[in-house]
C-alpha cells in the first residue's frame, strides 16, 4: 500500500486497489511471472485493421522448446477468392516486466508474464506451392523425354546393357571454426527448429466459454495485503536516473544512464536542456528539474513555459511525452 498526498492543483479523482494474481497456469520464476501466458504483438499490422477484421483463424501450432508459434489465417476477397496468410513469431528480449491487467470496478488485477512474441508474415507456404508446380512441370517434361528415349531405343539394334552410374562423395574434415560458423548460420538454426514437432493448439474466440473461464483466472483470490515497502519519493527515484544522481557529491557529475554534465547543459539553449533532462529522467518533480538546470532558480518562469511542450503533469510530477522518448527510434510495437 502507498499513501499519496492530495494536491489541490492536481486532485486525486479515483483510487484503485491493485491485486497480484497468481491463478494463471504455467511455471513461475522468482518474480512470480508465468511461462504459460504470452503477450502477442503485431508490429506490422495497423491499429485500424485488427486480426479479426476479415481474417479467419485456421490453425495454431506451438514449439515449446524453440519458443515458436505459427498461426494460419484465410481471408476472402470481394470476388469470392481466398488467400492464405501465415504469421510466425519471434521472441522479444525482455527489458521490463509485462503484466496482464484486468480492471473491475475499483480493482486492478495484475498477472505477470515472462514471454513476449512478435508476429510477422511468412510466405514459405507460397514458396512450397511454387516448388510443387515446378516439380510437376519438370516431371511432365521428363516423362516426355523418356517417351522419346524409348522410341529411339526401340529403333536401335544395340543389345548392350546400360552401365550403372556410381557417385562418389568425399567430405572434407570440418574444423572447429567452420563448425562454429555453420552452427550459427540461419540455415542451421532453421534445421534445428524443424527437428521439433509442432503441437497443435486449439483456438477459442473471446466470446467462448473457455475464454471467459480463463479471464476469471485473472482475478486474484487472495485478499492479503502486499507490503509495498517503499515510500513515494523513493519509488519515483528507483526508476528516475536523474534523481539518483542527486546523491553524488559532485554537482557536475553526469546523470546515471546519460552523459548530461552541467557543462554540456550550459552549452544548450533552455528548451533543449529541459528536453534532454526530461528524456533522460522521464519523471521529475519541478523543483528537482530547476535544481538540475544551471541557473534554474532565476529562470523558473521560462522553464514553466517550455516544460509543457515535452512533458505532462501527473500526480505532482512531470512525465516526459512518449514522442520525446522515441524521437530517434521506432515507437514500441502495438500489442
Amino acid at each position: 500500500k502507498m499513501e499519496i498526498d492530495d494536491d489541490e492543483n492536481d486532485p486525486v479523482v479515483r483510487t484503485i486497489d491493485v491485486f497480484l494474481s497468481q491463478n494463471l497456469p504455467g511455471i513461475r520464476d522468482n518474480c512470480g511471472r508465468s511461462d504459460g501466458v504470452f503477450l502477442f504483438q503485431y508490429p506490422l499490422r495497423p491499429k485500424w485493421c485488427p486480426l479479426d477484421s476479415g481474417w479467419k483463424m485456421d490453425s495454431t501450432r506451438y514449439r515449446p522448446f524453440n519458443q515458436m508459434i505459427e498461426m494460419d489465417f484465410t481471408s476472402e476477397f470481394r470476388d469470392g477468392s481466398f488467400f492464405k496468410h501465415k504469421l510466425v513469431s519471434t521472441t522479444v528480449p525482455s527489458k521490463c516486466t509485462y503484466s496482464i491487467g484486468l480492471l473491475r470496478g475499483d480493482q486492478l488485477h495484475l498477472s505477470p508474464l515472462q514471454t513476449v512474441f512478435q508476429f510477422r508474415p511468412r510466405f514459405d507456404h507460397k514458396d512450397e506451392e511454387d516448388l510443387q508446380k515446378k516439380r510437376a512441370s519438370a516431371a511432365s517434361r521428363a516423362s516426355g523425354n523418356d517417351d522419346m528415349e524409348e522410341a529411339v531405343a526401340a529403333g536401335s539394334d544395340g543389345d548392350e546393357p546400360a552401365l550403372p552410374t556410381v557417385q562418389v562423395r568425399v567430405n572434407k574434415r570440418e574444423s572447429d571454426r567452420a563448425k562454429e560458423i555453420r552452427r550459427s548460420s540461419h540455415a542451421y538454426m532453421r534445421e534445428q527448429e524443424e527437428k521439433e514437432v509442432w503441437r497443435t493448439v486449439p483456438f477459442f474466440p473471446p466470446e467462448s466459454e473457455e475464454s471467459k473461464m480463463m479471464l476469471e483466472n485473472l482475478i486474484a483470490t487472495s485478499g492479503r495485503d502486499l507490503d509495498f515497502g517503499i515510500s513515494l519519493p523513493d519509488y519515483l527515484a528507483s526508476f528516475n536516473a536523474v534523481s539518483r544522481s542527486a546523491a553524488s557529491a559532485d554537482p557536475a557529475a553526469p546523470a546515471a544512464g546519460s552523459d548530461l554534465s552541467r557543462e554540456k547543459l550550459q552549452a544548450m539553449p533552455l528548451a533543449q536542456q529541459v528536453q534532454a533532462l526530461m528524456s533522460a529522467a522521464q519523471v521529475l518533480q519541478f523543483d528537482r528539474l530547476v535544481q538540475l538546470i544551471p541557473g534554474g532558480h532565476q529562470r523558473r518562469r521560462e522553464i514553466l513555459e517550455v516544460l509543457p511542450k515535452v512533458a505532462a503533469m501527473v500526480q505532482g510530477c512531470w512525465v516526459v511525452l512518449s514522442e520525446e522518448v522515441y524521437r530517434d527510434e521506432d515507437p514500441p510495437p502495438r500489442a
